[in-house]
């Protein structure tokens, strides 16, 4: 058995082995149109015969002020029947020496076994808090300020969101810092895979001051990013 750089004659199938693993959404079609990139993505076989796949996205994170490479991997699949402990322990091995290798000091992931990843000298980075609120539990706040709504990501909407960004991550020890083409595929992944929207917020000077992400659904307003440059902006 061994662990392979991806090429683009490849694509298919990795793609079989998402279908296979049950993973056939909306989401893994954007991926493979829009993210996916053969380099950043290890097969493992045995016999030339494809048994699992890992896929690798790469970013940039201002650690303490520090700039550092990182690899984000969205998914470790196998098939159904190659789904065995010595498969994926090689797989996430030789994923983390391929992305060592790159020269990226630090992986991270969003499991489903957090077991699997510990092994690996993987821990929790941060939690995940969800709350549900009313209209109620909102003060009734005087906005005066203008509303943007962008149907598009054009250079001067991600001009706007990323200023708004650099100043709510400056006071944090850990960011991932956006390109032009990160916020597009935010945006895309926003708008297309969860019929979501933007909003911008201007003061009365007409610089941006805040932004919010959010998807309607089921007469519910989920917020999926927001981010802010000072209290009264938040509020």
């Amino acid at each position: 058995m061994n662990t392979r750089i991806a090429t683009k004659a490849d694509i298919n199938l990795i793609k079989n082995i998402w279908e296979n693993s049950g993973e056939n959404s909306v989401f893994s079609k954007w991926f493979f149109d829009k993210i996916f990139y053969s380099d950043n993505a290890v097969i493992t076989e045995e016999d030339n015969c494809p048994l699992a796949c890992a896929c690798t996205v790469g970013y940039t994170l201002d650690i303490n002020k520090a700039r550092l490479a990182a690899s984000y991997i969205v998914s470790m699949r196998a098939n159904p029947e190659n789904r065995t402990a010595n498969v994926l322990n090689t797989l996430a091995a030789d994923t983390l020496s391929f992305i060592a290798g790159k020269g990226m000091p630090i992986a991270f992931t969003v499991p489903d076994n957090y077991k699997f990843f510990e092994k690996y000298g993987f821990s929790l980075c941060y939690d995940y808090m969800q709350y549900d609120i009313t209209s109620d539990d909102i003060p009734g706040y005087e906005v005066s300020s203008k509303v943007l709504r962008p149907e598009n990501f054009d250079s001067e909407t991600v001009g706007m969101l990323n200023a708004i960004y650099e100043k709510f991550i400056a006071d944090k020890n850990g960011a991932a810092l956006r390109t032009p083409e990160n916020w597009r595929y935010i945006a895309d992944d926003l708008y297309h895979n969860f019929d979501g929207k933007c909003i911008i917020l201007k003061n009365d000077k007409n610089e941006p001051i805040a932004y919010m992400f959010y998807i309607l659904r089921d007469n519910k307003l989920g917020v999926y990013e927001l981010c802010y440059t000072d209290k009264s902006a938040y509020e």
